[in-house]
């Protein structure tokens, strides 16, 4: 019942994506509300983050003509789980092992049928077909819910001619499971668009038990192998290794060349067995390595690391690195349309690589930003057209300034000297408070733990906040004041704008949640 219709969804997708090709009425979903420049570089701002559904995402990118060479995705799985994401708060008498807080992160279709889930990654993928090069590559990372039936569509969608892997990806050590074999793995299944894709062939280092077994060591302790430098087949050619022309082999040929010979007798790189025959001694540090395989147990999440975000369903870097580096180029674009908390525009900006990354959830995209910010990366922050800054309220009373909107509300002093053409402007951040506990979802142990730390420092949950002079709806923040590598929060901030711009200020709190506030000086 359930392929029967999983084929009626594909047909569907089919017909709505071609339709969609050919409409002229669309109108753009998603424009950007956030840009950050790194010093005078505004060279590059095709990187972007969208904090918005992926359909328009998509949508958006089809009808502006932007092609990308690279697509991993790490959709949900159909678990119909909960996953949590630990989150760090900063009290000010904390210097290190920072208390967390444990907050939904998202619901993998816990009410839906499966049919649901696979009627919505079908359309999404058909899109994503769109999106790609036609050197580009996809990698749909999944896991044992549904990658049977997800290997039917990216079939239908891709074409089984362009399928190029599965891929095991071993995610834990040992599972001890008294009722089954332990399930320690993910698949990732790797699909191209055409037969002309990018390929930078991925090597790994020999073992040291490798080299121990199939390699020999020179007087210096260098490691090398023999090579033999003949092919199959016969060929009635000769070459000379120094002491006058040699036949192969019956049903060989020399594969080297008496040009590529010379250079080895000078380098005193071959050698020759007791009877005499050739060999082609090759050094491991003229090797690349050997060529990696399907099955990876290398790249298993490290448990304590400096790249653990907290985030629910984290994937390691170094996946992520094999990944983008196989398939993509330096300037290619890389996108991730279920992006979580940013890994591989983080990894594809470090690779120096050009990115997209997409995530609905307020949280996801706080903590992504927050790594490509740390990058000093040029980068746009996309939202929905019509999405506005939630309403604020400001208070003034001299120079204390309440703002707040339906979750926060922030007490400041804003100490302004004025000038002839220019003031001289203080902001000292005071407190940040939640209008209602209920406004973070978090179960009444979280709750509780949150706010006796709240008591203690009502700045405790501020992630960073940013001011824009000369504001003009787009907001390009000039200074950015982040938490320091001891987790302290600089609290005053204090520069000149000219008379008659406009200031904005905006507050992020660690759950992604922001407070924003502009005004004009005079």
């Amino acid at each position: 019942m359930l392929i029967e219709t999983l084929t009626n969804i594909i047909k569907k997708y089919r017909i709505e994506t071609e339709q969609f090709l050919i409409s002229e009425d669309y109108e753009i979903q998603n424009e950007p509300k956030e840009a950050y420049i790194s010093g005078d570089n505004d060279s590059n701002m095709l990187n972007r983050l969208y904090i918005a559904d992926n359909l328009t995402v998509l949508k958006d990118l089809i009808k502006t003509n932007i092609k990308i060479d690279l697509i991993y995705i790490d959709p949900p799985y159909n678990t119909k789980a909960d996953y949590h994401s630990k989150i760090a708060v900063y009290p000010k008498n904390c210097v290190r092992n920072f208390p967390k807080i444990e907050k939904l992160a998202y619901t993998d279709y816990k009410k839906n049928r499966t049919a649901d889930y696979l009627d919505a990654i079908t359309e999404r993928l058909f899109l994503m077909r769109e999106v790609l090069s036609d050197k580009g590559s996809i990698y749909v990372h999944l896991d044992w819910h549904v990658v049977h039936y997800v290997k039917i569509i990216l079939d239908e969608v891709f074409g089984k001619e362009n399928f190029v892997n599965e891929i095991i990806w071993q995610r834990t050590g040992s599972q001890n499971n008294a009722a089954s074999y332990g399930t320690n793995f993910d698949v990732i299944l790797f699909y191209k668009k055409c037969d002309d894709k990018i390929w930078n062939n991925p090597t790994n280092e020999y073992s040291k038990e490798h080299l121990n077994s199939y390699f020999k060591t020179d007087k210096d302790g260098k490691y090398y192998r023999l090579n033999n430098p003949t092919g199959k087949g016969y060929q009635n050619h000769t070459r000379d290794f120094g002491a006058g022309p040699v036949f192969p082999p019956d049903g060989r040929h020399w594969s080297v060349s008496q040009n590529e010979i010379d250079r080895l007798l000078k380098e005193n790189k071959i050698v020759f067995t007791s009877s005499g025959y050739p060999f082609i001694k090759k050094y491991l540090d003229d090797m690349s390595g050997k060529n990696v395989q399907s099955i990876w147990d290398d790249c298993i999440p490290p448990r304590k690391s400096s790249e653990l975000t907290g985030y629910a369903t984290q994937k390691p870097e170094k996946l992520l690195e094999r990944i983008i580096s196989a398939s993509s180029d330096e300037n290619s674009i890389v996108a991730d349309f279920y992006g979580g908390s940013g890994t591989a525009a983080f990894v594809a900006k470090k690779l120096g690589r050009s990115w997209i990354t997409c995530d609905f959830g307020s949280s996801a995209g706080a903590i992504a930003k927050k790594r490509m910010l740390s990058l000093f990366d040029n980068f746009q922050v996309y939202r929905p057209m019509h999405e506005n800054e939630l309403h604020t309220k400001a208070l003034y009373n001299d120079q204390a300034v309440e703002i707040e909107n339906d979750f926060l509300k922030a007490h400041l002093q804003i100490v302004q000297q004025n000038k002839s053409d220019t003031d001289q402007i203080k902001i000292i951040l005071e407190k940040l408070t939640y209008k209602d506990k209920s406004c973070l979802s978090l179960n009444k142990v979280n709750t509780d733990k949150l706010f006796e730390i709240l008591d203690n420092d009502p700045l405790a949950t501020i992630d960073l906040w940013e001011i824009n002079t000369g504001f003009g709806g787009v907001f390009k923040p000039q200074m950015i004041i982040k938490r320091d590598n001891n987790a302290k929060l600089p609290v005053e901030s204090e520069f000149v704008c000219e008379k008659n711009k406009r200031i904005a200020l905006k507050i992020t709190d660690v759950f992604g949640l922001t407070l924003f506030h502009d005004w004009v000086i005079e």
